[in-house]
């Protein structure tokens, strides 16, 4: 399947890639802020886990629009879509860092599919670092929304962007509280809580670790 025309784009990402932006923000904020809670309940903790879960999914989903050249499935919409001529994008989008790169392809090995890649035990490559992603999906979906075609990309899209990338107005509306520039929270690498301590509804106490690490079973 060739690109699609610039109206069905326009239609397409008015809702879906306009819901795309706006989740990976809201999920990786909110992991932010509940990040700094000490303890958490079995509950609590497998909600947490589904949150980043779906911050990585939500990554690498736009991690591949952006930075796909070449569609693999007749089906896929990417960023070059929305451009006349779509080598445009690839030639002025903003580079892929190395820890993007790196985190695009930990989603797709490490929560998108069983592999051996999985990595385990509590090695400091765990940690998922959603203060120094954040920005960078921020800078590169900027220049995206920036330079794409108006006849193709929907106003969603910036309206989406320009909503939850405020991490002050945006951190306060899902803590209720009012978020401080240079806080820790938006800066240092994210760090989970530990795996459940016993069967009995315990609490989890908050760790260096990503996922499913089971760590030595501690007291409280």
């Amino acid at each position: 399947m060739s690109r699609a025309s610039d109206e069905k784009l326009y239609e397409y990402s008015g809702e879906h890639l306009a819901y795309e932006v706006e989740m990976l923000f809201s999920t990786g904020w909110k992991l932010l802020v509940d990040a700094q809670t000490e303890q958490r309940t079995d509950a609590e903790h497998i909600a947490f886990m589904a949150l980043l879960e779906s911050f990585v999914i939500h990554l690498r989903g736009l991690g591949e629009f952006a930075f796909t050249d070449k569609r693999k499935y007749p089906d896929d919409v990417l960023a070059a879509d929305f451009f006349d001529p779509p080598t445009q994008w690839a030639a002025t989008r903003p580079a892929c860092s190395p820890l993007l790169r790196e985190s695009l392809k930990r989603a797709d090995k490490e929560i998108a599919h069983l592999t051996t890649k999985r990595i385990s035990g509590r090695p400091p490559e765990k940690v998922w670092p959603i203060g120094d992603l954040l920005p960078q999906m921020a800078d590169i979906l900027t220049a995206f929304v920036e330079r794409a075609s108006k006849q193709s990309l929907h106003p969603n899209v910036a309206g989406a962007l320009a909503k939850v990338r405020n991490p002050i107005r945006f951190g306060a509306r899902l803590s209720g509280e009012t978020w401080k520039p240079g806080s820790v929270a938006q800066t240092r690498a994210m760090t989970l809580p530990d795996p459940p301590v016993d069967d009995e509804g315990g609490t989890h106490r908050r760790g260096t670790d990503v996922s499913t690490t089971r760590p030595r079973p501690t007291n409280g």
